[in-house]
């Protein structure tokens, strides 16, 4: 079965209310470019009050949102970020994350392929699959373990629970029971909905 991680989480309720019902991992973005990004204190309320079997990824988006300050006042167990073009720059940040104690995960779109880079580095990788993608054209190298491989997709149940059979990913994320109003409040029989029948995977 795997791990479920709701991406886009913006306020205290919507937090809480994830870690009552099992969610291993809560997506808090500070991408500038994306509607779900959220303040530092925000960011912080959030990770603070959260339980320890919930964890807290930060989304920079690219390598260079990434911020050590913001780092120090959220304190998230992951960071999740974009391969920069330069590998000897990711290794400079490797190195800094590390320090932080920091899990890395590093997002790659699956439709332009994933880089040498990005398979080189070994550690956990988020696809993130456009909803038009076709079974056959999701392709995951050899040198990468399943168990390494987090999907970012918002597709129905029974088309998740069948790619999770052929890919076995470590975690499913979804952005989709966000709601895209001002608010941006979880949908909460979305999301009860994906934890029931994933559990029984």
């Amino acid at each position: 079965m795997p791990a479920v991680d709701i991406c886009g989480i913006t306020n205290t309720e919507d937090a809480k209310w994830a870690a009552i019902h099992g969610v291993e991992y809560v997506t808090i973005y500070r991408d500038p470019e994306s509607s779900h990004s959220i303040s530092v204190s925000r960011a912080a309320e959030i990770r603070h009050l959260l339980p320890d079997y919930s964890e807290v990824a930060l989304d920079f988006g690219d390598s260079e949102n990434i911020n050590l300050k913001e780092l120090d006042k959220i304190s998230p167990s992951i960071v999740k970020f974009y391969m920069p073009g330069d590998y000897s720059e990711f290794e400079d940040i490797k190195k800094l994350l590390e320090e932080k104690n920091c899990e890395i995960v590093i997002k790659s779109r699956c439709s332009g392929g994933i880089s040498t880079c990005t398979v080189a580095f070994g550690g956990f990788i988020q696809l993130e699959l456009d909803e038009n993608i076709q079974d056959e054209e999701i392709k995951v190298p050899e040198e990468i373990s399943s168990g390494k491989i987090i999907i970012l997709g918002d597709f129905p149940v029974d088309r998740i629970k069948k790619l999770c059979g052929i890919i076995q990913p470590h975690a499913w994320c979804l952005k989709n029971i966000i709601s895209c109003s001002s608010s941006r409040r979880i949908d909460y029989n979305k999301m009860k909905k994906f934890i029931r029948e994933i559990s029984l995977l």
